[in-house]
């Protein structure tokens, strides 16, 4: 029984770190691909901190303008 539970365990372990790896955004190392998705990133969070109201709409056109100029 306890075979199985180790067994079970790293097969987790092994699972987690693959999709951790999945998501990193690291295809032959591109650096191009991983700054793309950062910047898609940061503006999704921008729209969600307007959408919740946290920021009004002159701060989130301004930095909108700072992350699409990048």
């Amino acid at each position: 029984m306890m075979f199985i539970f180790i067994i079970i365990v790293i097969v987790a372990v092994y699972l987690f770190m693959d999709s951790k790896n999945n998501k990193s955004g690291s295809e032959n190392g591109s650096g191009a691909y991983r700054e793309r998705n950062s910047e898609e990133g940061a503006l999704e969070i921008l729209n969600e901190r307007f959408a919740k109201g946290e920021i009004d709409e002159e701060e989130y056109q301004s930095k909108k303008r700072l992350l699409q100029n990048k």
